[in-house]
């Protein structure tokens, strides 16, 4: 269900690659790290991760475009808040996600979070923080704003006190049991995509050509963009989104639609139309066999579908030369503005307007 996944024992740490994008998700024991990721990337049923053991072992998973996520195991010393095992994986590449129990003791959870702030803004004060506001699905609609805003004016309080800088810092309210913890991995994830203003461009001229509202790129395994049009976003179209996704790997699996060429090229696209009674339109082109474009419009979109794959299939063969040439670059890290330039001018002179 996902790249690679690989356990460390302790004296692996030191010979990963600290070349590759990571994603740390570190917190206290039990506050929900392990299950988020078994949910994503092994779809395990929700209801199945309340018996898991709790991590003694760091675990990767390789995303795609090559980006590490690690489960790092939680807090075995009750007097030291600190990661003992954070230190070993901060790298130049690195963004953290701090996960808060919002059901637990949160005082405690802040200590961890502060005492791991410390670690990481000395050893580099540019490094993202992500805080997920974790199992908040259990409390109140109340008590969750009340929550919400203690934290978030706790943290920013504590970061002005320190001297650090608090825009370094986001805040998700994230649950398994909803379409919310998919949304804020892929917020956290999607910006280390390589050339993702490259990708958010090509969006950007499907929508404006299409008269779409907004549009995605999907990794369908994992269920997370990895790149989207510069529109604001709204939770609900993603929740949307995601459940296009379920339907269109049902789809492909109930009708084989989707071939393959003895040369592995791709021969055909599932493409797809959906209206929903808020009148809204979601259609779906197949980039390939991991991902998928998903685009929401306000309008009705059946009387323009031939419109909308010929503009999704020139995007896509787009999207596929900044994809190989990402790969193909990954060790190199080319970020020459005129090359990333060449690699839309093909798609933005084919794409025609609505």
């Amino acid at each position: 269900m996902y790249d690679q996944m690989v356990r460390y024992q302790r004296d692996e740490y030191e010979h990963s690659d600290e070349s590759n994008p990571r994603i740390l998700l570190i917190g206290p024991s039990r506050s929900g790290k392990t299950s988020i990721l078994l949910v994503i990337f092994e779809k395990m049923d929700q209801l199945d991760t309340i018996s898991i053991e709790p991590t003694t072992e760091a675990v990767r998973y390789t995303m795609y475009g090559g980006i590490e996520v690690y489960d790092l195991p939680g807090h075995s010393d009750e007097d030291d808040y600190q990661s003992e095992y954070l230190r070993e994986f901060l790298s130049s590449n690195t963004v953290i996600v701090f996960v808060i129990d919002t059901q637990d003791n949160i005082q405690k959870a802040l200590l961890h979070l502060f005492a791991n702030m410390e670690l990481v803004f000395n050893y580099n004060p540019n490094i993202p923080f992500h805080i997920f506001l974790h199992k908040i699905d259990g409390l109140s609609e109340e008590l969750r704003e009340d929550i919400n805003q203690d934290i978030q004016q706790r943290v920013i309080s504590y970061m002005d006190y320190e001297g650090w800088d608090s825009a370094a810092v986001q805040f998700y309210i994230t649950s398994i049991y909803t379409k919310s913890i998919y949304e804020a991995m892929s917020r956290v994830s999607h910006k280390l995509v390589s050339y993702v203003n490259v990708l958010e461009t090509l969006l950007n001229s499907l929508c404006y050509n299409s008269s779409l509202d907004k549009a995605y790129l999907f990794d369908m395994q994992t269920k997370l963009f990895i790149a989207t049009d510069s529109s604001p976003s709204v939770s609900k179209s993603h929740e949307f989104c995601c459940s296009t996704i379920g339907l269109v790997e049902d789809l492909t699996k109930m009708y084989s639609r989707f071939q393959m060429g003895p040369n592995g090229q791709q021969n055909s696209h599932l493409t797809s139309v959906i209206h929903l009674q808020a009148n809204i339109s979601i259609f779906s082109y197949q980039v390939n066999e991991r991902l998928i474009l998903v685009c929401l419009s306000s309008d009705k979109i059946s009387q323009k579908t031939s419109l909308l794959a010929f503009n999704a299939r020139k995007v896509t063969t787009a999207l596929q030369r900044v994809l190989e040439f990402s790969s193909s670059r990954t060790n190199s890290r080319i970020s020459n503005s005129r090359t990333n330039t060449s690699l839309l001018i093909d798609s933005h002179e084919s794409i025609e307007q609505n």
